[in-house]
C-alpha cells in the first residue's frame, strides 16, 4: 500500500472514530464533502473507502451513501482503530484461516452430506460451466459468486454451524479479492487457468458426492494450494505465517 493511500484511511478512520461526521444512521458525509475535509482527490478518496468497505467497515449503499457498519457486524473489531488489519495483511491471514479449515471442512462435508446439499453442488458446479463456456462480460462477477455459493455450500454440509458462520466471516474479506482474481485471469494468456479451477472444482465436488472423504480432503486443498499460487503472482498475497512460509518452502525444494 502506498504512503498517501495509507495516509487517507488513516485521516478517514481518525475523522470517522471522532464521530462528528457521523449521523444517527451511521451515515457518512458525501465523497466531496470528505475529500475537502481530508484535503484529497477524489480518486484518493475512493481507494480509501474501497479499503475500509473490503475491510467489512463500511459499506456504500448505491443512490444512499456511505454508511458505517454496526459494532456487531460479523464479529469485526467494535472500534474501528482496534487491531486493524491492512488489505493485504488481512487477504494472508484470511488465506491462512483458510489453509486451516477447508480440507477438514470439505472431509466432514463428504460424511454428511444430505441429497439436498448433493443436488445445490451440482447445481453451483453447473453454474460454473455455463459461465466458463459463456465468456460473457460479467463472467468474473458471476464466476464469484458461484464460486462463494459452492464453497458455502461445502461448509453448510458440515452441520457445523459455528464452522460455517467462520467461514462466512472470511468469504466476505475474501470477496474483492476472489473478483479481482477471476479478471486477471481472463485478462491473461494463460486461459488454461479457469478451466483448471473449474476442474478443481469438479473434483471437489465429486468427492463429496461420492462421499470419498480422502479425496474430498485432498481435493480441497489442491485447490488451495493453487489459489495461493495465482494470489501470489498478482502480489496480492503477503506471506506472514509458518503455515504460509513453510508451503512456499516445500514447493521450492521440489
Amino acid at each position: 500500500m502506498n504512503d498517501s493511500r495509507k495516509k487517507t484511511i488513516d485521516d478517514l478512520m481518525e475523522l470517522i472514530e471522532s464521530g462528528s461526521v457521523i449521523d444517527e444512521r451511521g451515515k457518512l458525509p458525501t465523497e466531496r464533502v470528505l475529500s475537502d475535509l481530508l484535503k484529497v482527490s477524489r480518486t484518493l478518496l475512493r481507494e480509501a473507502i474501497v479499503s475500509l468497505e473490503a475491510m467489512g467497515l463500511l459499506e456504500v449503499r448505491e443512490r444512499q451513501g456511505i454508511f458505517l457498519l454496526g459494532r456487531g457486524n460479523r464479529d469485526l473489531p467494535p472500534r474501528i482503530g482496534l487491531a486493524f488489519l491492512w488489505p493485504m495483511e488481512t487477504l494472508g491471514q484470511v488465506m491462512e484461516i483458510r489453509q486451516i479449515i477447508e480440507g477438514k471442512a470439505a472431509y466432514l462435508a463428504s460424511l454428511r452430506r444430505t441429497d439436498d446439499e448433493v443436488e445445490k453442488l451440482k447445481a453451483c458446479l453447473g453454474e460454473l460451466k455455463m459461465i466458463f463456456s459463456g465468456h460473457g462480460s460479467d463472467e468474473a462477477q458471476q464466476g464469484a459468486y458461484w464460486n462463494t455459493v459452492l464453497h458455502n455450500t461445502i461448509f453448510q454440509a458440515t452441520h457445523n454451524t459455528i464452522l460455517s458462520r467462520i467461514h462466512e466471516n472470511i468469504t466476505e474479506l475474501m470477496e474483492k479479492s476472489i473478483v479481482s482474481m477471476r479478471m486477471q485471469i481472463l485478462d491473461s494468456e494463460q486461459p488454461e487457468r479457469a478451466a483448471a479451477i473449474l476442474q478443481q472444482h469438479e473434483d471437489l465436488v465429486n468427492a463429496i458426492v461420492m462421499q470419498d472423504s480422502h479425496k474430498a480432503l485432498k481435493a480441497a486443498e489442491s485447490h488451495l494450494g493453487y489459489t495461493f499460487d495465482i494470489l501470489e503472482e498478482q502480489s496480492k498475497l503477503n506471506p506472514f505465517s509458518e503455515l504460509l512460509t513453510r508451503r512456499l518452502e516445500i514447493n521450492s525444494e521440489s
